[in-house]
């Protein structure tokens, strides 16, 4: 395998999981509503606004580190799933 066909394989994977986690985080919103406190909620919106992104990007742009945009990402996930709040 040529190494662009590595990194054409590479970025296909990455895009397909900034896709399945859009589409969690917007059922996540969904079921915690409004009320989110919205430190957590911007990630979530962040990776909705663009699935494509890489999550450092997301992170830069949020001014946080990308461990902490991973951590409030799984987060709002973890609260979703147990319909609960911080």
């Amino acid at each position: 395998m040529r190494h662009s066909d590595l990194d054409w394989s590479n970025e296909r994977r990455s895009s397909r999981a900034g896709r399945r986690d859009a589409e969690a985080a917007t059922r996540a919103l969904e079921i915690l509503g409004p009320e989110y406190p919205a430190d957590y909620r911007e990630v979530a919106e962040a990776r909705i606004a663009d699935p494509d992104a890489p999550l450092s990007q997301i992170a830069a742009a949020l001014g946080l580190t990308k461990d902490q945009a991973a951590y409030r990402f799984r987060r709002v996930l973890r609260h979703a799933a147990r319909r609960e709040f911080p």
